[in-house]
């Protein structure tokens, strides 16, 4: 497990030199987007997910930019990335949100929604316009890609965060029922695993939102302690899902029974996303593409309880 790859098809994570420069002029704005990557540690699925939303909804190769020239524009959407602005009024943000509550950033072009009321606040406290709009975009990967679901299912899947990788896998590899899913693979193929599991423990937030939205039962989950940026970002998106009362994460150095952390996933209600649904879409940036067919068909679906 080791290995990992470092791009995906639907995105350019390394554009040539010529297109950074007419980025920064403006010639290049319908393919900007900034998600985080690091050429050296490879992918990590969920801060794919903001290109490969931007590739589904638009039929365009999204091409890594920074948003740093005079006239170039560029889309930010999945992850803890609005630390990452570089320059003012450049940003068009669709449910980005930040690391910690002492993030500070330049002021965005646009801000369409975010991933929940504490990256809100950070918004607010900077002076800048910022709707009640939350929500992690990853709440919509159902409605762009619907994986095989096995008839034989792993008993638990353990989703560890890309640093804990290993050390995770030492833990808990060599225990029947269980299964390690690696986030440092294509978006995809993650996805395909933790559905292909009955219950998730996850210490990767994405792990959670992605076991929330395609309803698998799933509890949040910690390993070395705090990671950078401690429950932020954590709390955050269960704020912005409508929850109310945080759940606690469960300890994986202290609760290793595989029966015990199936019943703590279990214990958690799957929460019913279809309103953080319908608001990302109707706050979509149409600039970057049409999200009205995808909308309708969400809006046509029979109800179901509001979070």
């Amino acid at each position: 497990m080791s290995h990992f790859e470092t791009s995906e098809s639907y995105a350019n994570a390394s554009p040539s030199k010529f297109y950074k420069l007419a980025s920064k002029l403006g010639f290049t704005n319908p393919w900007n987007v900034y998600w985080f990557y690091s050429a050296t540690e490879g992918l990590n699925f969920g801060d794919w997910i903001g290109p490969y939303l931007f590739n589904k909804i638009t039929g365009r190769k999204a091409r890594l930019v920074r948003g740093k020239g005079p006239l170039g524009d560029v889309l930010l959407s999945c992850g803890s990335i609005l630390g990452h602005v570089k320059r003012a009024h450049k940003a068009i943000v669709w449910g980005s949100g930040v690391l910690t509550e002492e993030t500070r950033f330049p002021e965005p072009k646009e801000i369409h929604a975010v991933r929940g009321p504490l990256s809100r606040e950070v918004c607010i406290r900077q002076g800048y316009d910022c709707p009640e709009i939350y929500g992690d975009p990853g709440s919509l990967m159902p409605l762009f890609f619907d994986p095989e679901r096995p008839e034989e299912k792993a008993d638990l899947g353990i989703i560890p965060h890309h640093s804990e990788v290993e050390d995770v896998l030492a833990q808990f590899g060599h225990k029947d029922g269980v299964k390690i899913i690696d986030v440092r693979r294509p978006l995809e193929t993650v996805i395909s695993d933790i559905v292909a599991c009955h219950a998730i423990v996850s210490t990767s937030l994405h792990g959670v939102i992605i076991a929330d939205a395609y309803k698998v039962p799933v509890a949040w989950a910690t390993f070395h302690g705090q990671l950078l940026g401690g429950d932020f970002k954590f709390k955050d998106y269960f704020l912005g899902i409508g929850l109310t009362e945080m759940p606690i994460p469960v300890d994986l150095k202290v609760v290793q029974d595989k029966d015990a952390l199936v019943k703590l996933a279990r214990e958690r209600e799957s929460p019913d996303l279809t309103k953080v649904q319908q608001r990302l879409l109707t706050q979509y940036p149409t600039r970057y593409g049409c999200v009205d067919e995808v909308l309708n068909t969400l809006l046509e679906a029979p109800e179901t309880r509001d979070v």
